[in-house]
């Protein structure tokens, strides 16, 4: 288990997101040590790490989940 939370398995959802992380950043880019962090809230986030060739980076995707009546996003 990874410390920022609960580890994901491999399913749809991380095979998206790696498509997404090869197409913008190229075929070789793999995309290791997803995890959904403890942070409480109500939209789907993930964290993983991007890696390209012996460069490991930290990112965050986040997946608004539930979109309010008085939220910015409706506007």
């Amino acid at each position: 288990m990874s410390q920022a939370g609960a580890d994901v398995e491999p399913d749809a959802e991380t095979a998206a997101l790696a498509f997404a992380m090869r197409r913008r950043f190229g075929e070789s880019a793999r995309v290791e040590n997803v995890s959904v962090p403890t942070l409480g809230g109500v939209n789907r986030t993930l964290i993983f790490d991007l890696v390209e060739g012996a460069t490991r980076r930290r990112l965050v995707s986040r997946q608004v989940a539930v979109v309010e009546g008085r939220s910015p996003l409706n506007q």
